[in-house]
């Protein structure tokens, strides 16, 4: 992996994923889809913290303990993977937090969200 991939992995995505994490602290009261962001964003950041910080093993080298039988060159495909995951979970608590409510949050609303984000 570049140097670029590897930052984002080990330093951008784990600040991203407490981001989520406070973002859901934000509207765990309200909002059921609030303690599902803030345990995903907790499990995100803390996970890495345990794969690479406490057991030394960084992610991005081969298990093996080989080489790299194959590395693509040139795609572009995990930067457009990564925004099309990641908007629609940090947009939601925003739209919760910023914009009047089109729908009543209810309970039943919010359980039918859950079981659409499951």
């Amino acid at each position: 992996m570049n140097r670029v991939t590897v930052f984002f992995l080990s330093v951008a995505a784990p600040l991203l994923a407490l981001v989520l994490a406070w973002l859901g602290w934000l509207t765990r009261r309200a909002n059921l889809l609030g303690w599902f962001l803030l345990v995903l964003g907790l499990g995100f950041a803390l996970g890495v913290i345990v794969r690479y910080w406490i057991l030394h093993n960084p992610y991005w080298f081969p298990r093996s303990g080989g080489d790299f039988k194959a590395e693509e060159k040139g795609d572009r495909s995990f930067w457009l993977i990564v925004p099309g995951l990641g908007l629609p979970l940090f947009l939601a608590p925003l739209e919760y937090l910023l914009l009047p409510a089109l729908l009543p949050r209810s309970p039943t609303v919010q359980f039918t969200g859950a079981g659409l984000l499951v």
